[in-house]
């Protein structure tokens, strides 16, 4: 990388990351960001049409960790996650667990094991 930096070669990272900003992911690998132009990742290019709500308010969410997202997602965006009955959109980030809103008036948001859909 610092050979074509040195020669002037322009280079972009295109990411599947759903993160907004991976530069702080190439620092931490000993990669400085500065040695690239451009950085775009899913996340950069979808989250203006989430903030603007261009799919609806309410997601089943598809993701990689069972930690809540509820709050980020709540926060950051604007979305909730509602149950599949009521869900606007789905927002996939992954593809092992599924956050959904229960139908019934708890509010609280449950994890299901996307394998254990399939079985």
């Amino acid at each position: 990388l610092k050979q074509l930096q040195a020669r002037g070669i322009k280079m972009a990272v295109v990411s599947n990351s759903t993160a907004l900003d991976q530069g702080d992911q190439l620092e931490k690998l000993g990669i400085p960001a500065s040695y690239f132009c451009t950085i775009v990742t899913s996340g950069t290019m979808s989250f203006p049409k989430l903030k603007e709500h261009a799919f609806g308010e309410k997601c089943v969410l598809f993701t990689w960790r069972p930690e809540d997202k509820k709050k980020d997602l709540e926060e950051m965006i604007g979305l909730k996650i509602a149950s599949v009955e009521e869900a606007d959109f789905l927002l996939a980030q992954g593809t092992r667990i599924m956050k959904q809103a229960p139908t019934s008036a708890d509010g609280r948001v449950s994890d299901i094991s996307l394998e254990s859909v399939h079985q």
